[in-house]
């Protein structure tokens, strides 16, 4: 009976032991709430804490898009209107690139578009509630500059 008990436990621990190393193989990032596509919403300015400006961009301009896969890549998409007055990309290819959470809010992005390899960040991405987000771009002069997105639905 005690080695039955003794056989139970050690069962038990390698099971135990088992779960913690196959859930610590997950990286935090598999259930990143940044995952998904995020269309522009609009820009916030800040002086020293306090909102400054706020800017509310024409129709066209809230196509513009950042998408997030689980992979560590992005795309990112801008609008305007062309010389016909219709809203069209800006550029004939999207922006791509890698991204990485460095860890709280903060994340690093690398442009990869044309074999660019232009690392911009760290940004603090700030998620105001479930739907949005505000990648937070500090200046020097301890200012912010704040582009918010929502959640593509």
């Amino acid at each position: 009976m005690k080695n039955q008990f003794l056989k139970s436990i050690s069962v038990l621990l390698v099971l135990t032991a088992l779960l913690i190393s196959c859930s610590s193989d997950n990286s935090p990032e598999d259930n990143n709430p940044l995952y998904g596509t995020w269309l522009y919403n609009r820009t916030l300015d800040y002086v020293n804490g306090e909102l400054s400006y706020i800017h509310t961009p024409e129709e066209c301009s809230l196509n513009d898009s950042y998408t997030f896969l689980s992979n560590g890549t992005y795309t990112h998409s801008d609008f305007g209107f062309d010389s016909n007055n219709n809203c069209s990309k800006i550029l004939e290819n999207d922006e791509e690139g890698t991204w990485k959470h460095l860890g709280n809010d903060v994340y690093e992005f690398i442009d990869m578009t044309n074999g660019v390899n232009e690392q911009w960040g760290p940004v603090t991405i700030v998620f105001t509630d479930d739907d949005t987000i505000q990648m937070i771009y500090p200046q020097d002069n301890g200012a912010s500059h704040n582009d918010e997105f929502r959640r593509k639905k």
